[in-house]
């Protein structure tokens, strides 16, 4: 079972992301924007992907995983983007 970090700020595409995830069996984290994200990453479990809408409030999609990408502890992490 993987761990699956979904962030979009749209309820509609979280859920559907979540119940497509959890239906095949993995653990999915769910986050409306990349600060909820970050804290979500802060408690732990490490995702194994994140899944992420580009066009996010505040700091988008991009930004937040070149963040991650220049952490030590996410700098490998699998990354889907959705828009």
């Amino acid at each position: 079972m993987a761990v699956v970090l979904i962030v979009d700020d749209r309820a509609e595409i979280r859920t559907l992301l979540r119940a497509v995830i959890e239906r095949e069996g993995h653990q999915s984290l769910v986050a409306e924007s990349a600060h909820e994200a970050r804290l979500l990453l802060d408690k732990g479990p490490a995702p194994a992907l994140l899944c992420t809408d580009v066009g996010l409030p505040g700091e988008n999609g991009i930004d937040f995983v070149i963040k991650l990408r220049n952490s030590a502890a996410y700098g490998n992490l699998a990354v889907l983007f959705v828009t």
